[in-house]
């Protein structure tokens, strides 16, 4: 008679949701990226062992296994693991060397972030933890609970997973969130009058999501009642430490560096982080290779206009004196690039460029576009009212995109928030701008013409 191990599982309350995706360890190389700050180069699965909550059975099947996700073989006494990660429920036994995550993501496009697997534990490399050139590499050691770290495995940061309460600290996290409908998770966040997600605005108006402060200056009582499980932060700005505020509390903070990303695609790839940390990399890996796949055709459908046909390009407008616009290693760079576009600064190293603006008149004055300037509720008498020089540009009135044209419920800018993970629509607005003839039943969304939205008389005035 065989010796069954039989490995049960706490049953929580989440659905289970998502697919088998291939075992193959991920590769651990990376590079390290440059840093490019979205708000300011320029725009600023389970299918459980157990399934639908039914316990396990208490004997052995008839061919030696049991119901639950880890088995034993009969003959020889392995341990088979989990047909899929477990998403609401831990282990009751602690088997480091089984691989309790058959369900597996690799970062194949962002620059900024590594991630291995090894039983009972996903280690993550985050390599730039904030935006100083010298910032040091950090290590997220993310433990199947119900088993213990093995002693040789080394992180700066802990934490058991599939989390089950979480805060986050950046409206770009939260769309992430919402692609796998796991917005349940979120018990806190910092900024919630900026969420434009409807499921986040929803559970805040029903005060399942509370308003946890600044990230710099959080509300640490807030946050303590709150209970989570992990905090998610921006990665911190100035090689500022961006864990450091949240000393006081014995919650493992984990930074999200994706706003450093300079290509798009890697940049909206951090959301597979978020999936890690609730053991869905199942239902990660469809909604990223959807996003990819849309992405990609964009990209080739652009990359077939003549040179001599790319219309140049110039970006913002100034900010207190400043005129603060993208270098050439930026995500707006790299998205005009991929939409066909000829950028007028695309040449400057760099992923920002403080400018004044009669160098910005010398560079951008004759450009064909110009986006993410102004907003489409100001009037073009209003954008040039401070500086009758912004009129000088061959761009202006008719050709002025401002990136406000779509706004949440509470006013938040659905361009910095979806748009963050999902490139392939604002690629699809800029292609459109770009190159009407190529996409000409699009209808651009995140990005309106200056002043279109300003009452009336606006839009005749903008849009000739």
């Amino acid at each position: 008679m065989f010796v069954l191990l039989v490995v049960v599982l706490a049953a929580c309350a989440a659905d289970p949701s998502g697919r088998d995706t291939s075992n193959e360890p991920p590769s651990s190389e990376g590079e390290d990226t440059e840093a490019t700050d979205g708000a300011t180069d320029g725009d600023d699965a389970e299918e459980a062992a157990m399934t639908d909550g039914e316990a396990a059975d208490d004997g052995a099947t008839d061919d030696g296994a049991s119901d639950d996700g880890a088995t034993e073989d009969g003959a020889d006494g392995d341990i088979t693991p989990p047909e899929a990660n477990l998403t609401d429920g831990c282990a009751t036994e602690d088997l480091q060397d089984l691989d309790w995550f058959p369900d597996k993501v690799a970062f194949d496009v962002a620059k900024g972030i590594r991630a291995t697997y090894d039983g009972n534990v996903k280690l993550v490399t985050i390599d730039r933890p904030n935006d100083s050139a010298d910032a040091v590499p950090l290590t997220v050691a993310l433990v199947q609970c119900g088993t213990t770290l093995p002693e040789d495995v080394r992180a700066d940061i802990v934490v058991d997973v599939p989390v089950q309460r979480a805060v986050t600290y950046s409206t770009t996290f939260l769309q992430g969130f919402d692609l796998i409908g796991r917005t349940d998770v979120l018990v806190g966040h910092g900024g919630l009058q900026y969420a434009s997600t409807q499921s986040v605005v929803e559970a805040a108006e029903a005060g399942d999501i509370v308003e946890v402060g600044n990230q710099t200056s959080p509300d640490l009582e807030t946050l303590a009642a709150a209970e989570p499980d992990v905090i998610m932060v921006s990665a911190g700005f100035s090689g500022a430490d961006p864990t450091e505020p949240f000393a006081a509390l014995d919650v493992p903070v984990v930074p999200n560096a994706s706003y450093l990303e300079v290509d798009p695609l890697g940049r909206a790839e951090w959301m597979k982080l978020e999936a890690m940390l609730l053991n869905e990399e199942a239902a990660v890996v469809d909604v990223f290779d959807g996003v990819a796949a849309d992405w990609d055709e964009l990209v080739a459908l652009a990359a077939d206009v003549a040179e001599d046909d790319r219309p140049t390009v110039l970006t913002n407008d100034p900010f207190a004196g400043t005129w603060f616009a993208s270098g050439g290693e930026s995500y707006t760079a790299s998205l005009i690039a991929a939409a066909g576009g000829a950028y007028v600064f695309a040449d400057e190293p760099g992923s920002t460029l403080p400018l004044d603006l009669e160098t910005v008149l010398e560079r951008g004055q004759d450009a064909d576009v110009w986006l993410s300037a102004g907003s489409v509720a100001v009037t073009p008498e209003q954008f040039v009212a401070d500086d009758e020089r912004l009129g000088l540009f061959a761009a202006f009135p008719d050709n002025v995109w401002a990136n406000d044209a779509d706004l949440g419920p509470t006013g938040g800018n659905r361009f910095y928030e979806e748009g963050a993970v999902r490139p392939d629509l604002v690629l699809a607005d800029v292609v459109a701008i770009l190159h009407p003839d190529l996409l000409p039943d699009h209808e651009p969304r995140f990005y309106g013409l200056l002043g279109s939205q300003a009452g009336d008389g606006a839009e005749a005035g903008a849009a000739g």
